[in-house]
Parts: structure tokens; sequence; C-alpha cells
């Protein structure tokens, strides 16, 4: 679990790395876009509005011009009140063609006013949507740019979820396996029980010598000296050590050897009795090294296949191993 929790983290780590430097390149080249796009709307809006600038000029002239033309209408439409029609028949009929000369022109002016305003309003839609299409299209692109980087954070996003599922999943799966070895204990402790039961007590009134195996383990620096025992005891097959010692601990080994209770309490005594008699210790001591099963060449062979193997399966390292090896070395090859 640690180390999928850990690969986890270096995810995390390694695309906020890889997300933070691809959007400063990547903000690089849409401000590189974007700035490319103002221009051309800046242009483009300046190219229309001088146009409409000039229609506007045109159109003020236009409307100059029939106003002096209207004020000359009304002139000689004045006059043409105060004449008499009899007298002055001839002026009559010459102010009549100028004011319908003025009405021609005046009629010109106004369509050509009209066509001058048609053209601003199409000026100015055409500046709309030009600019509008440039916006957009300015967009799309700064979203083509921007998109690698929304595919860098999906990418991330999906592999913390099958990450994260597989932690799940393995928590899961551990609490089972730890369940049903925490059954298994309990099962094994209930056997050894109901073994425990089947022995016949034998009773008699001699006293009766019984072989019974233990080890004994001295530990000396300098003149102090440590003794460990271990007594007869049941244990577990080294597969089975071998399918718990990642969810127990190497510390709750030990818990594994189940030794018999009564030789137990006799080799507690035995570990006494070196420690408060030293003349016992130094017969012990010296039978001990008549009898070290490291001076066996046979065993030491199989201690080192032993080792080996607990290495292979993680229980210690490559140079423990050597180390191990280097003091069984010392009683022969």
């Amino acid at each position: 679990l640690t180390k999928k929790q850990t690969e986890v983290l270096s995810i995390e780590k390694l695309y906020d790395k890889k997300i933070s430097k691809t959007k400063e390149v990547l903000s690089k080249r849409a401000e590189r876009i974007r700035s490319h796009f103002d221009k051309k709307i800046m242009d483009i809006g300046r190219e229309l509005d001088k146009k409409i600038q000039e229609l506007h000029k045109e159109h003020l002239r236009l409307q100059s011009r029939r106003e002096e033309l209207l004020e000359t209408r009304a002139e000689y439409a004045t006059k043409l009140k105060s004449l008499d029609k009899k007298k002055d028949s001839e002026d009559i009929l010459a102010l009549q063609e100028s004011i319908s000369e003025i009405d021609e022109k005046i009629g010109r002016l106004e369509d050509r006013v009209e066509e001058v305003a048609q053209k601003v309003d199409e000026i100015s839609k055409k500046k709309r949507l030009e600019i509008s299409r440039l916006s957009i299209e300015c967009r799309n692109k700064i979203g083509e740019v921007m998109g690698k980087l929304d595919e860098l954070e999906a990418e991330f996003k999906a592999k913390i979820k099958m990450r994260e599922e597989s932690v799940r999943s393995l928590q899961e799966l551990t609490d089972i396996i730890s369940s049903k070895i925490n059954s298994l204990l309990d099962l094994k402790k209930k056997a050894l029980t109901e073994f425990e039961e089947l022995g016949i007590e034998i009773k008699t009134r001699r006293i009766t010598v019984v072989y019974v195996p233990f080890y004994i383990i001295c530990f000396r620096r300098k003149s102090e000296r440590r003794y460990v025992t271990i007594p007869t005891s049941m244990v577990e097959s080294m597969g089975g050590l071998t399918k718990v010692k990642s969810l127990i601990g190497l510390s709750d080994v030990k818990s594994l050897l189940k030794p018999f209770p009564h030789i137990e309490e006799l080799v507690n005594e035995f570990t006494l009795l070196l420690e408060e008699n030293p003349v016992f210790e130094a017969e012990i001591a010296e039978a001990g090294s008549k009898l070290n099963i490291l001076k066996s060449k046979s065993l030491r062979k199989s201690i080192k296949e032993g080792l080996k193997k607990l290495c292979d399966e993680e229980w210690f390292s490559e140079n423990e191993l050597s180390l191990l090896y280097r003091i069984l070395g010392k009683y022969g090859d």
C-alpha cells in the first residue's frame, strides 16, 4: 500500500511540474495569437472607420448643398408670388424653370444622401461582422492551443484515479487477508491447545530422565554474557511465514513460535541457574563448545541454504547474508 500511495504522490509531483511548464509555454503562445488578432481587428476597424468618416463628410456636404438649394428655391418662390402674371410672364416662366431645376437637384441630392446613409450602415455592419469573425477565430485558435493543457490535465486525473482505485482495492484485499490470517491464527491456537491435551500423563514413583531438545544461545561482550533459549515449540511452515511477513512485521515473527508451556518453564529455570551458578555455567559452556552445531560441516551447509532462502524471500538483505556467511566461515568451509 505504501508503495502505491508513494506512486500516487510521485505522479502528482511529476504532473504538477509538467502541467506548470506546459501552461507557461502555451500561455505565451496564446498571448501571441491574441496579439496577432488584436492587431488585425484594429487594422480592419481603422480602415472601415476611415471609410465611414469619408461618407459622413460627404453626407454633411450633401446636406449643406441641399439646404442651400432649399433656400434658393424659397427665394425664387417668394419672387414668383410677387410678379404679375400678365406683365411679367417671361420672368414667371424663367423662375418656374429654375425652381424645377432646383427640385430635380434636391431630389438627386436626397437620393445620394440616402445612398450614403445606406453605405454607412453596410460598412458598420461589415465592421461588426468582421470583428466578430476575428474574435471567434482568435478564441478557437487559443482553444486549440490550450486544449493540449486540458488533455494533459485529463491524462493526469485519469492516472491518479487509476492509482487511487488500485490503492483502495489493495486496502480492501489487505483487510480481507488480515482477517483470514487472524482467523487461521485463532484456529492454530485452538489446534495447539487440543494437541497438547492429547498427551497421556504418566505417573511414576521413580525419577525418570526425559530427553527434551532445546537450543541455547550465548551472546558475549567482553566479560559479560547473555543467554537466550529456544524451547521445544510448534512453528509455522516457511511458506506460511512468508505470506504473513509483510502484514505482521518482523518484530512479531517470534509470536509464531509456540513453545510447550511446561518445557518453557523448565528451560527458563535452566537459564536462571546458569546466571546464578558459575560452576554450572562453566560446565555448560564446555559442553556447548563441544556440541556447538556450527562445527558440523553438514549443519553449516544446511544453515547456509536456509539463510539463502530467507534472503531470497527478503527477510534480510544481501549485505546481512554476507555477514552471516563470514561468521559461519569462522567455523570452517
